[in-house]
């Protein structure tokens, strides 16, 4: 079992389409989880449909606009993910494409985990607050808040300028230069102990990996 390198925020993201749900109010069906591999950050996003345009669509309007260009896309080998018009997509876009093996989540597995977490309370017109709670939430892998290996801070809702106005404060007195080397640090710092996290929850799942593999001895003309 060998571990992928993720060591950059969004340079590789697996992608899978859950549905078909029950008709929401606004004409949506199924819903597409983006992740980021290393800060494990979630975009959830209600399609009406399945259609190979319709996801190349979600990943440039609420992906690539917003974030960037990744390099690497893992998803299953669904249709819409082989479909001339998906790969040509990629291709423009000059991301590599990958598939998990068939019948084996775990290719995907942290894709996979994403829709488990979520499924459980999804509603179309309630998805955005539950991205939300999910990215604002200290994960178990990295010991940080997806939200905050992302943007180097951690979100400041009303609750928090209400209960200590200063808050928000703190930001509009903050010297513009002294703030980004303190975001730097801060992300340098999140990153490496992310990094770090990252190999040791690695290391235990394939320790639990190796349990069950067995060795097998082929020999010429087998």
């Amino acid at each position: 079992m060998r571990a992928p390198v993720n060591t950059q925020v969004f340079a590789r993201i697996g992608i899978d389409l859950s549905g078909p749900f029950v008709l929401s109010a606004t004409g949506k069906k199924y819903v597409l989880n983006i992740i980021c591999w290393f800060s494990k950050y979630l975009i959830s996003v209600p399609l009406e449909d399945a259609k190979a345009i319709t996801i190349a669509d979600a990943l440039m309007q609420e992906f690539i606009l917003k974030f960037g260009a990744c390099t690497e896309i893992i998803s299953d080998s669904a249709a819409a993910f082989t479909s001339e018009f998906y790969q040509e997509f990629c291709w423009l876009m000059n991301v590599n494409n990958k598939y998990a093996t068939p019948y084996c989540s775990k290719g995907n597995a942290i894709t996979e985990r994403s829709f488990h977490t979520i499924q459980d309370v999804l509603a179309k017109m309630h998805l955005p607050y539950i991205a939300c709670c999910y990215n604002t939430s200290i994960h178990d892998t990295t010991h940080e808040t997806l939200f905050f290996l992302v943007f180097g801070r951690d979100p400041i809702f009303c609750a928090d300028v209400i209960l200590d106005p200063q808050t928000r404060e703190g930001y509009a007195k903050t010297d513009v230069g002294m703030y980004k080397a303190q975001l730097i640090k801060r992300l340098h710092i999140a990153w490496q102990q992310a990094t770090l996290w990252w190999a040791h929850a690695f290391l235990q799942m394939k320790r639990q990996y190796d349990k069950k593999e067995r060795s097998h001895h082929v020999k010429v003309g087998d």
